[in-house]
């Protein structure tokens, strides 16, 4: 592999991260370390419909399901 596409691999890597929603990553990381949305939700002190929109944002951003639902 060459430098310059090391380069421009690292470049969509920086430009990715700098897209995304560093605050979904957050709700996602408590509902998996809640065990559900609706514990994330409790535990945030927010809304269930709020978390569910904020994941379903998150999955958008990443063009991924991150769970089963």
């Amino acid at each position: 592999m060459s430098e310059s596409s090391l380069n421009a691999g690292a470049r969509i890597d920086r430009d990715f991260a700098r897209s995304l929603d560093w605050n979904l990553l957050k709700v996602f990381m408590e509902i998996v370390r809640s065990g559900g949305i609706g514990a994330a939700a409790r535990g945030m002190g927010k809304q269930q419909p709020s978390i569910s929109a904020a994941l379903k944002r998150l999955e958008d951003q990443l063009g991924a399901r991150l769970f089963e639902r």
